[in-house]
């Protein structure tokens, strides 16, 4: 929070205020049609609990999670075996017992949450400030490493859903995505049109294929 802080007043400062892009999370996204309209989906515990989920089916994900996060990797792995053997049929009892187990943890609050809290809290930084100009890009639920192809569509604020009136009690397989290839075009689009000035956005587009790919770049030796 801090360096946001400072990024914040080093550009209101500066001589010739540059376009700050900001790419937040998708915890900041608004719920469509719950409470006041403008509830972030890291306070609603449904969310979490099913992008949990979509995390946990998704091999290139998993790889990400392992790769990048440890032990948080390794338990999404488990919940991503146990999803897969009951969609199978072929679900032991400890599979389900997995399931369940992790879903309450969820549902309660685990310790990946509060990475999600903290990218809303930058958030506060930007929302309503039009002291200087900047945009604020949140990466939809479903993003995940993958190939570019350059096509994406945008929405303003709402957490994607397909179909977009979906029931919101339970968001397992309803929360759209796109690859991080794309996401990075879209970002960097909004960097050379400036379009969404003072505007909280996300990006969706294809998901395909789902294959775990490298999370570092790393240099030849």
């Amino acid at each position: 929070m801090e360096l946001i802080r400072k990024v914040v007043l080093a550009i209101k400062y500066a001589k010739q205020p540059p376009y700050l892009v900001m790419l937040g999370g998708c915890g900041s996204l608004w719920v469509p049609g719950l409470g006041n309209g403008k509830t972030p989906s890291v306070d609603y515990p449904e969310f979490w609990r099913a992008f949990s989920n979509l995390m946990a089916d998704s091999e290139a994900m998993l790889h990400y999670m392992e790769e990048a996060l440890g032990h948080m990797g390794t338990e999404l792995r488990k919940l991503g075996k146990a999803r897969k053997a009951r969609k199978e049929g072929k679900a032991t009892a400890e599979d389900l017992q997995t399931i369940a187990a992790y879903e309450k943890m969820t549902m309660e609050g685990d310790e990946g949450l509060s990475f999600v809290r903290a990218a809303r809290v930058t958030f506060m930084f930007f929302e309503g400030n039009k002291s200087f100009r900047w945009s604020y890009p949140s990466p939809p639920p479903g993003y995940r490493p993958g190939r570019r192809t350059g096509k994406y569509t945008t929405l303003l604020d709402i957490l994607p859903l397909e179909p977009a009136d979906a029931d919101i009690s339970d968001l397992d397989d309803k929360m759209l995505g796109i690859t991080t290839g794309d996401m990075a075009v879209a970002v960097a689009d909004e960097v050379e049109k400036q379009e969404k000035t003072w505007q909280h956005w996300t990006m969706i587009g294809s998901t395909e294929p789902d294959v775990p790919v490298p999370t570092y770049a790393r240099l030849p030796q």
